[in-house]
């Protein structure tokens, strides 16, 4: 949802990852619609054509061996299906930067909701906008009942495991089940697409 803190996140994902020496690419949902995804509107159409976009760069951009971190509202199980299609035999750690919509309404960090219910905005994520709940296993991190470092942790302790890449087991599992780590992280484990 908007306001759910996944910026925030994936700010500090990409922070730590600066700081381990990994080359990494940011895709950013409202970056993207400046330029790549520019003229893109909000419908179902729209959204998921940019979200096809996006994972087509994150999949370029693995296969040359740089680790994405992106930042997007994906709000449909078919649009992450989709995704998953386009990223197949890439590894992905999912994150769900979830948070209820009473707290994002609370935080409203770009207005969104106040010109939602203005009548202003129309199929805002979540309000008049449909969210489904993942169908898949990810790596939900509760940014209502987490600090921000603590938020980043979770995340960070997720990419640090083997991640199931080589073992079978999801990075958000391994994680539940305290594994430690099999390899070195690398930037083919640092596609993680946001799921808020």
């Amino acid at each position: 949802l908007p306001s759910a803190g996944e910026r925030t996140l994936e700010g500090g994902v990409r922070r730590r990852l600066g700081e381990a020496g990994m080359p990494t690419l940011l895709l950013d949902g409202d970056e993207l619609r400046i330029g790549l995804c520019r003229g893109l509107g909000f419908t179902d159409e729209g959204r998921t054509e940019n979200l096809r976009r996006a994972a087509e760069v994150a999949a370029l951009a693995a296969r040359s061996g740089i680790g994405t971190v992106a930042a997007m509202i994906t709000p449909q199980e078919t649009q992450r299906v989709m995704i998953r299609g386009i990223l197949a035999g890439l590894p992905v750690l999912w994150v769900w930067a979830d948070c209820p919509v009473e707290e994002c309404l609370r935080r409203d960090v770009k207005g969104l909701y106040r010109r939602q219910q203005a009548g202003e905005l129309r199929n805002l994520t979540g309000m008049d906008g449909v969210f489904e709940a993942p169908g898949f296993e990810v790596l939900r991190v509760d940014t209502s009942a987490l600090s921000v470092e603590e938020s980043v942790d979770a995340v960070w302790r997720a990419l640090k495991m083997d991640a199931s890449h080589d073992s079978g087991v999801s990075g958000s599992e391994a994680a539940k089940r305290g594994k430690t780590p099999k390899r070195r992280l690398s930037a083919r484990n640092l596609i993680t697409p946001g799921v808020r």
